[in-house]
């Protein structure tokens, strides 16, 4: 049932490894539609995912690429309702997790348990993707909404200021 959602992150990967590099110009964009806002070091394009509709209302991802062409991604999927009440917490992220890293083709460095209020979170940091790439990342689930925001670039990328800025800029806004 949720095998789509490893779809969904093969074309986050596929879209990160394309677009031209931005001068940093960081700034925090308000997606009200997607319920939340971050800060990208340049101007997001908009990427719809054309999700299932069997399984997600919608689902969207902006990406911006950094001077370094270092990438930063924003995603946002709604779930369908009976989605999130027949599946555990624990089996979406773990489905979003493991989507993420089997896409890029990496391996998990660290995962942990992050506190987002309202949240159900994890932080993860990927390493010795395809391409050389790291990355560092969090998902978190909120009622039927499922966010996903990651910093991948060369390896180095998951531990510098600029991931931690992006990662650490996301927040919940009304919808």
């Amino acid at each position: 049932m949720l095998k789509a959602v490893s779809f969904l992150f093969v074309v986050a990967v596929i879209a990160a490894g394309a677009g031209p590099a931005v001068a940093n110009d960081w700034k925090t964009y308000r997606y009200p539609n997607e319920g939340f806002a971050v800060e990208f070091p340049g101007a997001p394009r908009t990427i719809d995912m054309n999700a299932p509709a069997a399984q997600f209302v919608r689902g969207i991802q902006y990406l911006a690429t950094d001077d370094a062409k270092n990438e930063y991604l924003g995603q946002a999927l709604h779930y369908q309702k009976f989605i999130r009440q027949n599946n555990t917490t624990d089996k979406i992220l773990r489905v979003v997790i493991d989507g993420a890293k089997d896409a890029a083709k990496c391996s998990i460095r660290s995962e942990k348990n992050y506190s987002f209020p309202g949240a159900f979170a994890r932080e993860v940091v990927i390493e010795k993707c395809e391409g050389g790439v790291a990355g560092k990342s969090r998902v978190l689930l909120l009622g039927d909404w499922l966010y996903f925001v990651l910093a991948m670039g060369r390896p180095g990328i998951e531990t510098s200021a600029d991931a931690d800025r992006f990662i650490g800029s996301f927040s919940v806004i009304g919808k």
